[in-house]
């Protein structure tokens, strides 16, 4: 049911007989995109979480959660993957670096629930799951820039990402956000 929702909705949510599911695809990403997103992290939840009563996968494009206890609706700062790249030489531009960072507390500024900011090739992406109220994404989005500016080599990495369970923000210095820039 998920899988056929993707091809129209970035966000949906579903309830079964006290189970609750929901998937959340990036806002840039096209339905096709979205739906094969969707589709494989389905697919490894079947096999790697068999008789489960909660899971989230997280991948590059899209999550995909369930659980037997209402998920809809709640605030939730649990990090599921924190990132970084490798810290820049002495030799990069850290100008580009710099103004990443900037880039971050504008795009947490945003008020949609999809934000993308831009500079020449720094930018920063942030998400939350269309479920949330926007205090809450703005709550979760403040949580997950303050421990990406905590992670001890995030600092100086010309790339970071931090998922937590509703919410995401990702930066480059490079043009292009997720792991392995």
């Amino acid at each position: 049911m998920f899988v056929n929702s993707a091809s129209i909705y970035t966000y949906n949510n579903l309830t079964v007989n006290r189970n609750y599911g929901l998937h959340q695809c990036w806002g840039d990403l096209s339905s096709s995109e979205c739906v094969s997103c969707v589709t494989q992290a389905v697919s490894l939840l079947r096999s790697d979480s068999f008789g489960e009563s909660g899971c989230a996968l997280q991948l590059e494009g899209c999550l995909v959660k369930y659980d037997n206890v209402m998920l809809f609706g709640v605030a939730d700062t649990t990090a599921m993957v924190m990132s970084c790249g490798k810290p820049a030489g002495y030799k990069y531009k850290s100008d580009e670096l710099t103004q990443a960072k900037v880039l971050v507390d504008v795009v947490a500024s945003g008020g949609t629930s999809y934000r993308v900011e831009r500079s020449g090739k720094a930018q920063a992406v942030a998400q939350c799951t269309g479920d949330l109220s926007a205090t809450d994404c703005q709550d979760c989005l403040m949580e997950a820039i303050q421990r990406l500016k905590l992670q001890p080599f995030c600092g100086t990495s010309t790339w970071a990402d931090v998922y937590l369970a509703k919410c995401y923000v990702g930066y480059s210095s490079s043009g292009s956000i997720g792991e392995g820039n």
